[in-house]
């Protein structure tokens, strides 16, 4: 008995350690190449009433991936906890970021008073997009200005993708059913702050059936909340608009309704979650903003946009005494990769 414990409290030791180690190193590789350089964000304040358009187009794909990043993952398992039972886990979500999220097409006849200057592509980067030179548009009365370059991933690192950290829990309370709650801690990705929260029910739904009572896998529903902002310092002290003290702020809400089935083998618990998700994000332009070097207008811009989704996740989690290491792929508008440890008790 002595031989084996020593040999688990060996494994669980060295598992632990390298999981650590993989959690951090994506952290570490993203805050590596964070962008310091100011871009022309402000710029999308002189498009007058193309404004709105201009900053949907931008920004949505933020919006969405925050959403999904936030939802990918609210459980490693269908099965529910005890009353009083407990799982607590950190780890992070990898989004993959899509091609067709990285640029939109300026249509201009989608836009009142803008053109393209002179020799500009149509393709322009989203926020989620390359940081190449910034394009210059044209606006009837305002002028020409040049606007935003993306965050820029994929040029360093071959593949567009952000690495976003939680910790979570659940805790078991009567009737078959889990708080579950999750923390997004404050991180950077490129010139963008991130910051997030969560909440959510878990529900066997296998109770209800009497028939599915005899077969050996577990099936339950999700419902989660959560919301999760990225913002900016802007800087900008020429051209049509200029701020010495102003913030792009994104704040995303999301809510989730999942289905998951699970089954356990030995110590490897396989589970598969199927979601819809529906949110809404609001991008504002807070702070102090001077337009044609004359008018003076606190907070100019805040409009909502409204973004929908499915997705497919497939993962195991490996349990071991008290601890377990879970991973997980999801299939959906973004894709994503998740990893994580944690403690689990009944």
């Amino acid at each position: 008995m002595s031989l084996y414990l020593e040999c688990y409290q060996l494994i669980a030791v060295k598992y632990s350690t390298l999981t650590i180690y993989f959690l951090l190193l994506p952290l570490l590789v993203q805050h590596a190449f964070e962008v310091t350089a100011q871009d022309s964000s402000v710029g999308y304040l002189a498009a007058g009433s193309d404004t709105r358009a201009l900053l949907q187009a931008y920004t949505q794909p933020l919006g969405e991936g925050l959403g999904a990043g936030m939802h990918y993952h609210w459980a490693s398992g269908a099965k529910v906890h005890k009353t009083l039972g407990f799982d607590l886990e950190i780890g992070y979500t990898t989004l993959f970021v899509p091609r067709e999220a990285e640029t939109f097409l300026l249509q201009t006849g989608r836009y009142r008073q803008l053109s393209l200057s002179a020799d500009q592509p149509t393709s322009l980067p989203t926020i989620l997009g390359n940081n190449a030179d910034e394009t210059q548009l044209s606006h009837a009365q305002n002028g020409a200005f040049n606007v935003a370059r993306g965050m820029g991933m994929r040029n360093w690192v071959g593949a567009s993708m952000v690495h976003m950290p939680f910790v979570q829990g659940g805790i078991g309370i009567a009737r078959g059913t889990d708080i579950r709650v999750k923390y997004m801690p404050s991180f950077k990705a490129g010139d963008i702050q991130f910051q997030g929260w969560g909440i959510g029910i878990h529900h066997d739904i296998k109770q209800y059936v009497p028939l599915l009572n005899e077969i050996p896998f577990n099936f339950s529903g999700l419902i989660a909340y959560n919301q999760a902002a990225g913002s900016k310092m802007l800087l900008h002290q020429e051209g049509f608009v200029q701020t010495e003290v102003g913030t792009l702020l994104m704040h995303n809400h999301a809510f989730s309704a999942q289905l998951m089935l699970s089954q356990q083998v030995f110590m490897l618990h396989a589970f598969a979650t199927l979601g819809y998700l529906h949110g809404w994000q609001n991008v504002a332009y807070e702070g102090t903003y001077i337009f044609n070097e004359a008018e003076t207008v606190s907070n100019p811009f805040s409009e909502n946009y409204h973004h929908a989704s499915s997705f497919l996740t497939l993962g195991a989690r490996w349990d071991l005494p008290l601890l377990y290491f879970q991973g997980s792929y999801t299939m959906g508008p973004f894709t994503g990769i998740n990893i994580g440890a944690g403690l689990r008790l009944r």
